[in-house]
């Protein structure tokens, strides 16, 4: 077996491509963690998004029970309230019935 060597070129040429991969590797390992640290951040607003959210539904609710549909002004705490009119009893739909005589 003929052992050759290489030139000076050569070796810092593999030694280079040997660093840059290693950098490489190292790069994308802390692109990975980025990215989990994202993914964990975007999970916890989500989660803060829907608390956010039935929170706000509980606190419309309540106040749609206290004081019924309406506007808010928060700078002066006042509700303009939808009036609607009573007819002094609930509308109810009622099924529409036939009353034509059938019977020949």
């Amino acid at each position: 077996m003929a052992i050759k060597k290489l030139t000076k070129a050569e070796i810092q040429k593999l030694k280079d491509l040997q660093s840059n991969n290693r950098a490489l590797v190292q790069e994308l390992g802390q692109i990975s963690l980025a990215q989990i640290n994202l993914d964990k951040r975007s999970a916890n607003a989500q989660t803060f998004l829907t608390n956010l959210r039935q929170e706000e539904d509980k606190v419309s609710s309540d106040l749609q029970s206290k004081y019924g549909s309406g506007n808010i002004n928060l700078e002066t705490g006042e509700i303009e309230v939808d009036e609607v009119e009573s007819t002094g009893s609930e509308a109810v739909d009622l099924p529409n019935l036939d009353t034509g005589n059938d019977e020949e």
